[in-house]
């Protein structure tokens, strides 16, 4: 079987994690330059605004609008250095969450994992890689779209996955596009309880498997 596994709020605590390397940039910031705590929070903040989705959030993007909005106070060593706060190694893995590694090492035997996330490909990735996972995921199955909801992404998907499969994935718009394409089993994860069963159907019901944990995750 092939599993695909959504990345943000289902195998990296992505808020926990956003909020780390913000306020490491903030430190650095304050130190080095003019500009505050409150002033990068309104030029964050203009930044998401001016996105479709959240998760179009891209690194590189991101420091270079705050370059564009502070007027050069940031020198290009510096414009690298903050950037770099997004990928460290280290800070990745210590924000996955406590159920990840087990699972995938448990999930692995037998069947083929893999990655159907939505975002900047390069980012996305790049989070998978340097949370020291990318072993378990086979290449093939890497897949991230800047909008993975749509007809056109989910049938790519199924017609390279073929019939055995399953999906895991924390978002209800997600699971409601997917089941209508596809009788499989999907699994929501809801790290934070929430009624599932109010949105879905019993007909969608019956092959969305809701939980709690990875560890509640069972293939044949």
């Amino acid at each position: 079987m092939v599993i695909l596994f959504d990345i943000d709020n289902t195998l990296l605590d992505t808020k926990p994690f956003a909020k780390h390397v913000f306020g490491q940039i903030i430190e650095v910031l304050e130190k080095e330059t003019s500009l505050d705590e409150r002033e990068f929070s309104r030029i964050k903040e203009a930044y998401y605004q001016m996105l479709p989705e959240s998760t179009d959030f891209d690194p590189e993007d991101f420091i270079a609008f705050l370059v564009a909005e502070t007027d050069s106070l940031i020198s290009t060593a510096m414009q690298e250095r903050l950037v770099n706060f997004f990928y460290e190694k280290n800070t990745l893995t210590s924000f996955l969450y406590e159920d990840v590694l087990r699972n995938l090492t448990r999930l692995s035997v037998g069947n083929n994992l893999g990655i159907y996330s939505q975002g900047s490909k390069k980012y996305q990735l790049k989070k998978i890689e340097n949370s020291g996972i990318s072993s378990f995921f086979e290449q093939k199955y890497m897949y991230t779209f800047k909008r993975k909801e749509t007809p056109e992404a989910i049938g790519q998907v199924l017609s390279e996955v073929g019939p055995d499969h399953c999906f895991i994935d924390d978002r209800f718009s997600f699971v409601d596009a997917l089941l209508s394409h596809t009788a499989q089993p999907v699994f929501l994860l809801q790290r934070t309880p929430q009624l599932a069963d109010v949105i879905f159907s019993k007909e969608m019901l019956s092959n969305c498997k809701i939980v709690t944990s990875l560890d509640e995750v069972l293939v044949d």
